[in-house]
């Protein structure tokens, strides 16, 4: 049977009305799903440019890290977690790095790593010597572990009177060693006068036969005294060796220490693991040129 509707007054339509307070936690509800935008950086300050250096040179960068380095209060006390996830998402916001989530070495910590926007903000050698975009998941432990053995390298050397002035990737070392050696090479030939190809004593590269001949570590400081005079210290960071593996490399490093004149630092994680280099370090008799480290006291 078809209902009787006045279509000549609409007035006599009764519609229902909602319930204000369903409508309005429905509404709440539909706004929690949606993402709130951060605020884009308008302007940079030094702390912003050294934020971009740091995460460039290391490759990658913790919140927590960052929260360490760039936010810790006059009497030694950390602001906020929020403040410095704040700045950092406004970074990211204005496209001068990216953020991302990684479980590799603890569930959920967040990191960012540098664009090239934001690497175009810095000086063209700056622009050089900087890591784009996010490690592969092989390397991404390895490149945090060595942000945390940087932050308490720079506060050991502080308390000496001294100053880490620069921190070296191990491509960046590498690439000065291949030349080194390239350079020495030419002056051999020179010197013998075989000259016939000079292709040959250029730096190789990764594709290159020999490349991974040369020994260095996985990072490099470069440390001011108070006189003004610098030296390097070799890093080597932990890469869970074991039994003939770990043997071998404390040999290698050993010697990259004895022929830099430098003991290399030797960081690693957790006081069984931290115990046990520095058992292999004295049976191997390389107390004298390899300190280990706990990156994980504070």
């Amino acid at each position: 049977m078809q209902a009787n509707i006045n279509t000549e007054n609409p007035t006599l339509i009764k519609r229902p009305r909602p319930d204000p307070h369903a409508l309005k936690a429905q509404r709440e509800q539909e706004y929690a799903k949606i993402a709130r935008r951060v605020s884009k950086a308008q302007q940079l300050t030094e702390r912003d440019f050294n934020i971009l250096r740091r995460v460039g040179t290391g490759h990658v960068l913790s919140l927590d890290q960052a929260r360490e380095i760039f936010w810790t209060k006059p009497d030694g006390q950390l602001a906020a977690l929020t403040t410095a996830q704040c700045r950092m998402g406004q970074l990211v916001g204005a496209g001068y790095l990216k953020t991302a989530y990684t479980n590799v070495r603890r569930p959920g910590e967040q990191i960012y790593c540098l664009t090239h926007v934001g690497a175009k903000l810095l000086t063209p050698l700056e622009q050089t010597r900087m890591a784009i975009d996010m490690p592969n998941h092989k390397e991404m432990k390895q490149q945090l572990d060595g942000q945390d053995a940087r932050t308490k390298l720079e506060k050991h050397y502080r308390t000496h009177g001294e100053r880490l002035l620069y921190w070296k990737s191990e491509r960046q070392v590498r690439s000065e060693a291949l030349s080194e050696r390239s350079h020495q090479e030419y002056a051999a030939a020179k010197a013998s006068h075989h000259l016939s190809n000079l292709k040959q004593y250029r730096a190789k590269t990764r594709t290159d036969v020999g490349f991974e001949a040369v020994n260095v570590g996985d990072a490099q400081a470069v440390i001011k005294k108070a006189d003004g005079s610098t030296y390097n210290v070799d890093i080597e960071i932990d890469g869970k060796y074991f039994g003939k593996m770990l043997a071998q490399k404390i040999g290698s490093m050993q010697e990259l220490s004895q022929k830099s004149g430098t003991p290399l630092v030797w960081a690693t994680s957790g006081a069984i693991r931290t115990t046990r280099i520095k058992r292999e370090v004295e049976a191997a008799g390389a107390t004298a040129n390899i300190i280990v480290m706990d990156i994980s006291q504070r």
